[in-house]
């Protein structure tokens, strides 16, 4: 894995890569059905991103054809 993909991006950076809103991405992961992330710090603290996760979540819900 390269450095790249370790890199965390933040929920706003995240929803840019994936050409969504910030909204879907946190719909998403209420209804745990969006990419794995990170809460980092206290209390509710911050929810992050790693680019390799957001790399396999488009990988695993890549279809051939159009439905």
């Amino acid at each position: 894995m390269s450095e790249n993909e370790e890199k965390a991006l933040t929920v706003k950076q995240a929803a840019v890569f994936l050409c969504v809103t910030e909204n879907t991405i946190n719909k998403w992961r209420m209804n745990k059905t969006g990419p794995n992330f990170s809460r980092v710090g206290v209390k509710r603290g911050k929810i992050l991103y790693r680019l390799s996760e957001l790399v396999k979540f488009l990988e695993t819900n890549e279809t051939r054809f159009a439905a």
